[in-house]
């Protein structure tokens, strides 16, 4: 009896309803350049609390048709948890809130809610009502006003009901003369806070950049977390580095793999395979039906 198929690379596409599995050969240059063996589909699992669950699904539609496969590495790029839901605070419509909602549009995050001046009590149970990922706390200009988001910071502090007792991140851009104080205020409340450049550091001057950084790099660490990216895909395990192994691929007829289908959980975004095209062949720019060996494409 024959093992698995060794692979080089096996692609995860988690889209926002569909998830698709590639398996490819030739990756590391051997074998005439990168091939497309076949794709498995399955409908992406968010609404099940694990996208990693359509993964599995699809790779099974995969193997039905090509057989077992052994990945040296499995990659993945996802869509599917969506943008990063944020609310945003500042000082006036004009100013602030607008330069923070600007800041977390331009790292892909979805604003949610969005007040300018004293929060008012439905403000902050909307806020709560809304489970946002991450609060970003701005106003005054340096050297202005510290009023208003001391005690927004104060209003954020003393809410109560968070899912799960978890408070999201809080991101502070505002004026930085306030900024030691709202931090000992939210984090003597349990919340995780995170410092960034004031925004709107003075009249018609918008600063986002920084706090736009901050914004993405905690997008990309949820976005890894909160959807089972840090399970395993075959067993749900906590991810480990594989082990050493043949290169290449190999007939389901060829050599033995080892048991288990190693291979590495590297969660990726945007990341893509660079490949060249075979004359009359199929790359992975190529779409092959579902689960179908790439030979039977087009």
């Amino acid at each position: 009896m024959t093992g698995p198929t060794r692979i080089d690379a096996l692609v995860a596409e988690i889209g926002s309803t569909t998830t698709v599995v590639s398996a490819f050969c030739g990756v590391r240059g051997n074998d005439g350049g990168p091939r497309l063996l076949g794709q498995g589909t399955s409908l992406t699992t968010v609404q099940e609390g694990d996208v990693t669950l359509g993964v599995t699904a699809a790779r099974r539609n995969l193997e039905s048709h090509v057989g077992p496969l052994e990945p040296l590495t499995v990659l993945a790029t996802s869509s599917a948890a969506g943008g990063l839901r944020m609310t945003v605070h500042g000082l006036t419509e004009r100013m602030t809130a607008r330069a923070a909602r600007e800041a977390a549009l331009g790292a892909g995050a979805v604003v949610i809610y969005q007040t300018a001046g004293r929060m008012r009590p439905h403000d902050v149970k909307r806020i709560v009502a809304s489970q946002p990922d991450l609060i970003l706390l701005a106003g005054g200009v340096e050297g202005g006003d510290v009023e208003t988001v001391l005690f927004n910071a104060a209003q954020l502090a003393a809410a109560s009901n968070w899912e799960g007792g978890r408070r999201p991140i809080v991101v502070y851009g505002g004026n930085s003369t306030a900024r030691d104080e709202v931090m000992a205020v939210l984090t003597h409340a349990g919340f995780r806070t995170r410092v960034t450049s004031n925004v709107y550091p003075a009249v018609d001057r918008l600063d986002v950049i920084p706090a736009r950084a901050a914004i993405t790099t905690h997008s990309r660490s949820t976005s890894r977390t909160r959807r089972g990216w840090s399970r395993s895909v075959a067993t749900g395990r906590p991810l480990a580095d594989a082990g050493s192994g043949a290169h290449g691929c190999r007939s389901p007829g060829g050599h033995r793999g080892r048991s288990g289908g190693g291979g590495r959980w590297r969660s990726h975004h945007r990341r893509t395979l660079r490949h060249r095209r075979k004359p009359g062949g199929a790359g992975p720019g190529h779409r092959t039906s579902a689960a179908q060996p790439a030979h039977r494409g087009r």
